[in-house]
């Protein structure tokens, strides 16, 4: 039990809580832009000190902004047509809603567990100077323009051959 717990508190080090971006003061006409990192705490009340990066200095794993796929008109149609038969399915077949609906919980439980013990919910970022990397959610509730203005100030290892 404290292995498995020590595990969860682990996962929940270096994740970014907010990132801002500021201006260089170095020089006023620069284009650099350094980027404001704060990272979450396992104690509540207790604040890191945030990070002052330069955004040239930057690598993600992959993009944040992923395109949503375009439906043509027939793929829209048979869709839903698809969504009328399942609905009429449902409709007609009440005795088995328990068992469909604990399936649809059981389903949803462990693929919120994978993605928890395997990370695939998070972005990494590696620092240049730095050892580690941290993490930050692909939800794109908070980013901008669906993630776009942070992969235009950052570098992608898939842009460095990686």
């Amino acid at each position: 039990m404290v292995i498995a717990g020590s595990f969860f508190v682990r996962k929940t080090l270096r994740i970014i809580r907010t990132v801002a971006v500021i201006p260089s003061p170095s020089v006023s006409g620069s284009k650099d832009l350094i980027l404001r990192i704060e990272t979450a705490s396992i104690i509540p009340g207790l604040h890191s000190k945030p990070l002052l990066i330069p955004s040239n200095s930057i690598t993600t794993s992959a993009k944040l902004f992923v395109p949503a796929k375009q439906m043509s008109m027939a793929d829209r149609v048979a869709d839903q047509r698809r969504r009328q038969q399942e609905q009429e399915y449902l409709e007609t077949r009440r005795l088995t809603l328990p068992f469909r609906q604990a399936a649809y919980w059981i389903r949803r439980a462990f693929s919120n567990l994978q993605g928890v013990l395997f990370d695939e919910t998070f972005l990494s970022l590696k620092l240049k100077g730095r050892s580690g990397a941290l993490k930050m959610d692909r939800n794109p509730a908070w980013a901008l323009d669906e993630g776009r203005a942070f992969d235009a100030l950052v570098q992608h290892d898939r842009d460095n051959g990686g």
